[in-house]
């Protein structure tokens, strides 16, 4: 029996199921891949588990999604899931974000585009160092494109090699790159905003900008009055950074490194909410100010 046959809408946004078995026996397809189709449909669905084995991350303040390609081993190509991904960026596709929280069910959170993709160089679950895509979605209000930023419409295609490795994410190597990159994103700045929050029409720059910043840090929160770190790393084995801007983009902040620091949770929420929080931003806006400097000099 076909179990997708008890339901014939297809998911809401905001619509969430228990496990993906549920998800399975409503629509069909497969309850295992992390990008699939469900069947009779064009649109990709990708899940997004927050406990699960790649350190994929959400943007806290673009709401961009940071999407590992699938294939826990060796190098990553551009086949199934991947193939079906690129596909969707070559064609500007609408898919489907479905997120699960840790200890949450499934929600299907979003529409999303697959605006871009980059080539990285990172450990694999056996501890070698791989090729690997790292997907950039950005989310999207419907799947009918008249309804999508005028900077996500028109953004051009990148022709992108499957095999050429264009970031080797290493904390040392991008270190002593640091200069390079720094200058790099200077002369590129970014110019447009995506509605209704501040958002980058350039997420590997962002990207690239924060994995330097975390570089910069060299392991240790870069408040000087640092309470204390939290003792866990993330899944990649790095420490819990919370990268954020010190003047904010939607206060005119600029999208460099000079304007960025790595803080802990502990740090970043008191930047965020604390009472001193204006001292506190002056300060850390003086460190970063010396720490890029010292690298740029």
């Amino acid at each position: 029996m076909d179990l997708s046959a008890k339901r014939r809408l297809p998911p809401q946004v905001g619509e969430k199921f228990s496990n993906r078995k549920d998800i399975w026996k409503l629509f069909g397809g497969q309850y295992q891949q992390g990008v699939m189709k469900f069947p009779g449909e064009d649109f990709v669905n990708v899940f997004f588990k927050e406990d699960g084995p790649y350190p994929d991350e959400i943007d806290s303040e673009t709401g961009v999604v940071e999407y590992r390609g699938k294939g826990l081993k060796g190098e990553q190509t551009l086949t199934a899931g991947n193939r079906l991904l690129e596909n969707a960026r070559l064609s500007k596709s609408p898919v489907r974000f479905w997120y699960r929280p840790v200890g949450g069910a499934w929600e299907f959170k979003s529409w999303a585009t697959v605006f871009d993709r980059e080539n990285i160089e990172e450990e694999d679950v056996q501890g070698n160092l791989a090729m690997r895509y790292l997907w950039f979605l950005v989310p999207v209000v419907s799947e009918h494109k008249e309804l999508w930023p005028i900077e996500v419409l028109e953004s051009p295609v990148n022709q992108i090699s499957p095999t050429e490795i264009s970031l080797i994410k290493n904390p040392r190597n991008l270190l002593a790159d640091y200069a390079r990159i720094a200058r790099d994103l200077e002369n590129n700045p970014t110019s447009l905003n995506f509605n209704p929050k501040p958002r980058s029409p350039q997420p590997k720059r962002r990207k690239r900008a924060k994995d330097i910043v975390i570089a910069r840090a060299q392991g240790s929160c870069e408040n000087d009055n640092c309470s204390g770190m939290p003792p866990d790393v993330k899944k990649d084995g790095t420490p819990i950074f919370q990268v954020d801007h010190i003047i904010q983009l939607s206060d005119g902040g600029p999208d460099q490194p000079d304007n960025m620091i790595a803080l802990c949770p502990n740090c970043h929420a008191a930047k965020t909410l604390g009472g001193n929080r204006s001292e506190m931003t002056a300060r850390l806006k003086t460190i970063a100010l010396t720490r890029h400097s010292a690298l740029t000099s």
